[in-house]
């Protein structure tokens, strides 16, 4: 089979087509139910109960094989990648279940932070118990059914670092540091030369989810407003929201976004010695995606460098390395 791209978190998929889009994200949690409840278009079936997106995050949760929600979060992001590939090649809505039952086979590669690796094997096991033989489940009104070929483990963002050494600024610079914004944690890798240094890779818990936890507070405590993640990810984006009539707690949800930024993140970075005046600071993650802009405005770290889509930037690495290992197997 030709081998193709899917982002799932730290999960990436190779399926049948030749085909490395840039895929939509997928959810950060879900409902479930034991009856598909009312007006609801897009679900998930799996093992007899109804699974519904949901934009709300799941608490951050470092050994994910500790319950179904990883697996669950798998098949949706299986079921959205196969429909948005077979709509990019035009498949016409009458084929798209033959389309899709012709996926018999699939390979996952799963991306792990360095600190991590020791848990590898526990990773690969889970997905062999649920997906190695056989898996079902129906979605989007498509039933799906095939089997895990092949599973492999890589360095979460030591694997970006090295599928983007063409990259202008990573090529020319002799020293810089990755680091990769996520929802639970920040990892650092410090590169000399071209080389990933994985024995002084480092990981905080002190990501978006933190972030958005102590927004939350500070808005509770200081205008007795209950916010949701949702409301402050559309402020930081600048979307549309009731709260715009709001104008101070807007004001207030921006210098802490900025604050998180120029006292969290740079004074871990400081902790890790990084000298901002020769050391490139090379960003990516869906976190750097969102704080991109208020990055851009910190003065400490003279050089600044984001990875083309950074946040498929880990999941495009594993196809080109599983690419790499298995060609046309």
């Amino acid at each position: 089979v030709n081998l193709r791209s899917i982002h799932l978190s730290t999960i990436m998929l190779h399926l049948t087509h030749p085909l490395l889009l840039l895929v939509p994200l997928s959810p950060n949690g879900f409902y479930q139910h034991s009856a598909l409840p009312a007006f609801t278009k897009t679900y998930l079936f799996y093992n007899g109960a109804y699974y519904v997106s949901s934009n709300e995050r799941f608490n951050y949760k470092e050994d994910k094989t500790l319950d179904d929600r990883a697996l669950i979060l798998t098949m949706v992001g299986i079921g959205k990648e196969i429909i948005y590939q077979l709509n990019a090649r035009k498949v016409a809505p009458e084929n798209m279940q033959e389309e899709i039952s012709k996926i018999t086979e699939i390979g996952v590669g799963i991306g792990l932070p360095p600190l991590q690796w020791h848990t590898a094997q526990k990773k690969v096991d889970f997905f062999k118990k649920h997906m190695g033989k056989h898996i079902e489940f129906d979605y989007a009104n498509y039933h799906f059914a095939f089997a895990m070929k092949y599973c492999d483990i890589f360095p979460q963002d030591v694997a970006a670092i090295i599928t983007n050494a063409k990259d202008a600024v990573i090529s020319s610079s002799p020293k810089f540091v990755g680091v990769d914004i996520g929802g639970g944690t920040i990892e650092v890798v410090p590169v000399d030369k071209g080389i990933p240094d994985s024995n002084h890779c480092t990981s905080d818990k002190i990501g978006i989810i933190f972030l958005f936890q102590n927004i939350e507070e500070a808005i509770k405590r200081e205008f007795n407003i209950d916010l949701a993640f949702d409301d402050i990810e559309a402020v930081i984006k600048k979307e549309e929201t009731l709260l715009n009539s709001e104008p101070d707690v807007v004001k207030r949800i921006l210098q802490l976004v900025q604050q998180y930024v120029d006292n969290s993140i740079v004074d871990m970075l400081v902790q890790r010695k990084v000298n901002f005046s020769t050391t490139v600071v090379v960003f990516l993650g869906g976190g750097a995606l969102l704080l991109k802009p208020f990055i851009k405005k910190n003065k400490q770290i003279k050089h600044i460098h984001f990875l083309k889509n950074p946040v498929n930037a880990n999941a495009k690495a594993y196809a080109i390395l599983m690419e790499r290992k298995y060609g046309n197997a």
